[in-house]
């Protein structure tokens, strides 16, 4: 079975081409020839390949990604998966795009640095450069700071990976290279690439910045001459413990206006990475010192020497590590434990995130290639009409030429309906609070095939609507959808 992406052997280098969409389109990533023996090496160290010729561990490391489920034959642009090894491996490349009748180079890569941060993970800064062949485009310049585990297996690298950048014109750079007295020439992806190359190799950008200090010195210098530009990226997420279905994070949301800290004990199915029911303690970054300073002395550890975020997470581990942590406590028990630790440190902790999300029941349609799911949410804060919703959820994945569709059909009650529901719903009495007997009453409708993932659309929203009504509650119904572009 061919793989959907087809490596060729071009002029100069080699291109890594997504097959074509239903209107014959053709995506590809241009990787020069100089670059392509380390982007086997970057393939052959991360997936364990053998040591045969350039051409072959390219080749396999296609299919480890087909394995890994990385690309797909009904994603578009998986030719963007090679894309993200290459800014790993810290190699440039071209993103081209064949339009049924001429090969276009639309933006191009220019790695700037890379380097290893002392927590071991792995750090490069690249600009991406609209080339003169792009069709019209917002943005001229694209730089971004990574970082990602190489040590971390696939998804974690990914799950565990954050990133800084910031968009600006090309105008924009020209002035600041005006500012440092550079050269720059009539061709304006050249003359950036020339201009940011040289600014790090003078020291004004560079490794020894902090995270997103490369980005936020950029966005200084655009204010100097009276350009606003604003930074964003991906936040950096740390799982502490995974239990059943428990799970607890760190996330360091530093974009955030103010920036914050996130503890959550999360509640979700087992091969979910995010969504669920999310309990959180909110904390101002500004304040992590502190903290840290407190939870090291607290838990025994040796005052750290890194980043403040990498002390943290340290902490956290070791927090579990010691059964501070745990998966046997009550609901939302390791969400107050560490509320109590933040609030004896001196800073002041925000507890929020009450919305109770369970999973009813999910599958995977093979004939339509959609995920089907029966989700039941619960929240006491939310006035109204919407303490109670139940949905039945479709969401349709992307295929060549079609970039999916999600659907959702929902009914819902008030909060206050919780008691009603529940003594008509159970047919035995039940341990545990009112939301997890209802929760066991309409995963009971599953066992019993009242509910199901084979049932028409709406019927499971009109089934569970009805036994609103039965139990005499509002039964208010809705629905949404969403069509993805391309």
């Amino acid at each position: 079975m061919p793989l959907p992406v087809v490596l060729v052997v071009v002029d100069g280098g080699v291109e890594f081409r997504s097959l074509p969409n239903r209107l014959g389109r053709v995506g590809a990533i241009r990787v020069a020839e100089t670059d392509v023996a380390t982007l086997a090496d970057y393939f052959t160290q991360a997936f364990g390949l053998p040591q045969t010729g350039t051409f072959d561990r390219l080749q396999a490391a296609l299919a480890v990604l087909a394995e890994r489920g990385e690309i797909k034959d009904q994603y578009i642009g998986n030719d963007g998966q090679v894309a993200t090894h290459c800014r790993r491996a810290g190699v440039g490349y071209e993103q081209r795009w064949f339009d049924t009748e001429r090969w276009r180079t639309l933006r191009r890569r220019v790695p700037l640095f890379a380097a290893i941060e002392p927590n071991g993970f792995r750090r490069t800064l690249s600009v991406e450069l609209k080339a003169a062949d792009a069709y019209d485009s917002a943005f001229d310049v694209f730089l971004q700071e990574e970082f990602s585990d190489p040590s971390a297996g696939y998804p974690d690298v990914v799950y565990s990976g954050y990133s800084n950048h910031v968009h600006i014109d090309y105008d924009t750079l020209a002035a600041v290279a005006d500012r440092f007295a550079l050269r720059h020439t009539a061709q304006p992806d050249e003359s950036a690439a020339t201009l940011l190359t040289e600014l790090v190799a003078r020291g004004e950008l560079g490794p020894h910045l902090p995270p997103g200090g490369n980005r936020d010195r950029l966005i200084s210098w655009c204010a100097d001459v009276a350009v606003v530009a604003r930074g964003d990226g991906r936040p950096r997420k740390h799982e502490i413990l995974r239990a059943g279905g428990m799970v607890l994070e760190v996330v360091f949301w530093a974009d955030w206006r103010p920036p914050v800290l996130w503890f959550t004990e999360a509640y979700r199915a087992p091969d979910e990475r995010w969504g669920g029911t999310e309990y959180r303690v909110t904390v101002p970054i500004e304040d992590l010192p502190v903290l840290v300073d407190r939870f090291e002395q607290r838990l025994g550890l040796s005052p750290g020497t890194g980043r403040v975020d990498d002390r943290l997470i340290v902490c956290f581990d070791a927090m579990a590590a010691q059964g501070h942590l745990h998966g046997g406590d009550a609901r939302q028990g390791n969400r107050y434990r560490v509320a109590a630790w933040i609030t004896d440190a001196g800073v002041t902790a925000t507890v929020e995130g009450f919305a109770r999300t369970e999973e009813i029941l999910k599958l995977y349609r093979p004939g339509s290639d959609c995920l089907f799911e029966l989700v039941l949410t619960m929240d006491a804060s939310v006035p109204g009409d919407r303490g109670v919703v139940f949905r039945e959820k479709y969401e349709y994945l992307p295929q060549t030429g079609d970039a999916g569709r999600e659907y959702s059909y929902s009914v819902m009650t008030p909060y206050t309906s919780l008691p009603a529901l529940v003594a008509d719903l159970e047919t035995s009495p039940g341990e545990g609070d009112l939301e997890e007997r209802l929760t066991r009453c309409l995963k009971h409708l599953v066992q019993t095939g009242e509910l199901s993932g084979d049932l028409h659309t709406e019927a499971a929203r009109d089934r569970v609507a009805a036994r609103f009504v039965h139990a005499g509650v509002p039964a208010i119904t809705d629905s949404s959808h969403w069509i993805n572009s391309d």
